[in-house]
């Protein structure tokens, strides 16, 4: 044991990069054929800062330049993968480029301004066989809720609502109503938008959702002159859409409520 003492332990970032040149080998030698997809996701364990999540990407580059795509579970994990590393900060820019470095077989180049996990949403339909699951989206957005970045949660509502694998819930409708509240700027006309939406999508939200619309339209008639009419309509909306839900919830698809009805 004595002739180790001098050898330095490696640091974690270095078993990273040890791993991903070990499988890039292993991928030159059979085209990664033969390469287990597990040893991705060991290399995506070791992963705990930005720097090793970026070794993580380059080894998805490896497996992608050969052929080998993501399941289902492997999606999930990559997007745990960004969360774990902290990387909120770099998951909503970068799904153009990663869309055209897996086509022309290049390097994925992520900025270091981008936001990653929001990236895995907007791309997911481009490079990605599917999206991650609903659940590590709530998990995203109560992220984004915790830092007050109410922007970034609408960001993540727009990349749900637009893809067709992802279903719209009253939960994801709920997060994104209580956020665009909070917003400095128009935050009941926000609010409203994501509001009717979930009505022209046919999704029921919980009553306590139409309560804190309502809660919130008011309390905004005693703050702001000048827009009696159109709180007065919405709130008029959002009452009526609530009884309707309370006594038909089942058939209230059918009634739309659109934007320009308040």
């Amino acid at each position: 044991m004595a002739i180790f003492r001098g050898v330095p332990r490696l640091s974690n970032l270095g078993k990273v990069s040890q791993y991903v040149e070990r499988v890039a080998d292993l991928g030159k030698k059979n085209l990664l054929f033969r390469v287990d997809i597990k040893h991705l996701y060991s290399i995506w364990q070791l992963c705990k800062s930005h720097e090793e999540y970026q070794l993580g990407l380059i080894a998805v580059n490896h497996f992608y330049n050969f052929g080998r795509q993501l399941s289902p579970e492997g999606s999930n994990k990559l997007f745990a993968l960004s969360m774990r590393c902290g990387e909120l900060e770099e998951s909503i820019k970068a799904a153009t480029e990663a869309v055209d470095a897996v086509n022309t077989g290049c390097l994925i180049q992520w900025d270091q301004g981008s936001d990653c996990e929001v990236t895995l949403l907007e791309g997911a339909s481009d490079w990605l066989r599917k999206p991650p699951d609903m659940d590590l989206i709530y998990v995203l957005i109560s992220a984004f809720i915790s830092r007050r970045d109410y922007t970034s949660v609408k960001r993540v509502f727009k990349a749900v609502r637009s893809h067709w694998q992802l279903k719209l819930t009253s939960t994801i409708y709920r997060l994104c109503i209580e956020s665009m509240l909070c917003l400095e700027e128009r935050p009941i006309e926000e609010a409203l938008l994501v509001y009717c939406d979930s009505a022209i999508m046919g999704t029921i939200l919980p009553a306590e959702v139409h309560h804190l619309m309502l809660d919130a339209i008011r309390s905004a008639m005693k703050k702001e002159q000048g827009k009696d009419e159109l709180y007065a309509s919405a709130s008029s909306t959002v009452y009526w859409r609530l009884m309707h839900e309370c006594r038909h919830p089942a058939s209230y698809g059918r009634a739309y409520v659109h934007s320009t009805d308040i």
